[in-house]
């Protein structure tokens, strides 16, 4: 055969690699400020880039620089649920009244509730939040976000639910071990906006470019996150009216999204995340940022939950 210049020819790959790693590194500088232009057209250039089906491999939850509390790995089956320590939350029946699928909770930490299917398999997650860890006010969540967060009275609390499965299906035949491996955490990903789970949800667009000519507003690209939309974003909204729910995405493909609450909650195992309450930060991912969101983050607070569906975000999530 032809013999390749390369062939054997260690110190000729060296250069290469060198140059591949420094253009990643100079690509994540500056993604937050460009991230249509010039990494995009990195990305575009690479060789063996492919548009493929989004396929959710993984479910992590927790963001940040400490590597105890960020990106941590939930289980994606009931049996190893209860290898780890989670317990059942609340009756042991999969079709409840106002979410579907058996609920699963660690150490008491309604931040994240795991939902199984009547077999076992991952179905979808909520983030709970006490009523008594919420202003006394009881002005959060404010009626303009109800739904989606939903009242969960037996346990004093406001649930917003997310499923990765079509919700009718999780208590009546459920996922077999050949479909969850072949699909991985989900199919889909549905926000449950009503009482009813089996009816009362919207499906998040899969792709990015299904956004276009929706309210979801483009915000901006952080590495290590996504491409970050946000519903019906304005700069004189009130900011009672901030959607408790915003999807991100990557190589145009949702693989991420995030949950948050006006108000500042704890989490005893380090779930949560909460913005610095300064317009320069929040400008990184949003666009425009509300005019009252600096102020309100400063008196109230603001809590997010990151959920990550697909590998290591700190490699994979460059927008």
């Amino acid at each position: 055969r032809t013999r390749n210049p390369l062939d054997n020819e260690p110190s000729a790959v060296l250069p290469v690699m060198k140059l591949l790693i420094l253009l990643a590194i100079c690509g994540a500088a500056v993604a937050a400020e460009e991230p249509a232009t010039w990494w995009s057209y990195l990305t575009d250039l690479w060789p063996f880039q492919t548009v493929a089906v989004p396929h959710w491999n993984d479910l992590k939850v927790g963001y940040g620089l400490n590597p105890l509390t960020s990106f941590q790995t939930l289980p994606r089956t009931r049996s190893e649920a209860v290898k780890q320590g989670w317990t059942m939350y609340g009756p042991a029946t999969c079709a409840g009244t106002y979410w579907q699928g058996l609920r699963m909770i660690y150490k008491d930490d309604p931040a994240v509730i795991l939902l199984f299917d009547k077999n076992g398999f991952i179905a979808g997650m909520q983030m709970g939040v006490k009523q008594k860890d919420l202003p006394k006010d009881k002005s959060v969540p404010s009626p303009d976000v109800i739904p989606p967060w939903v009242q969960d009275r037996n346990n004093d609390m406001w649930l917003i639910t997310t499923y990765f499965v079509k919700p009718d299906t999780i208590c009546t035949v459920g996922r077999t071990a050949t479909e969850f491996k072949s699909e991985g955490t989900g199919t889909d990903l549905y926000l449950q906006t009503g009482a009813s789970p089996r009816t009362d949800f919207v499906v998040i667009p899969k792709y990015e470019k299904d956004l276009k000519g929706t309210d979801w507003t483009p915000g901006k690209c952080f590495w290590t996150m996504g491409m970050h939309y946000f519903k019906n974003l304005r700069v004189n909204m009130r900011c009672e009216e901030i959607y408790p729910m915003h999807p991100m995405y990557n190589d145009g493909k949702l693989n991420a999204f995030a949950l948050n609450i006006l108000a500042t909650v704890p989490s005893p195992t380090s779930r949560y995340v909460s913005p610095i309450a300064s317009a320069a930060f929040l400008e990184l991912f949003m666009t425009p940022v509300p005019k009252c969101l600096q102020s309100y983050a400063e008196e109230k607070g603001v809590t997010v939950l990151h959920v990550f569906l697909e590998g290591d975000p700190r490699w994979n999530n460059y927008c």
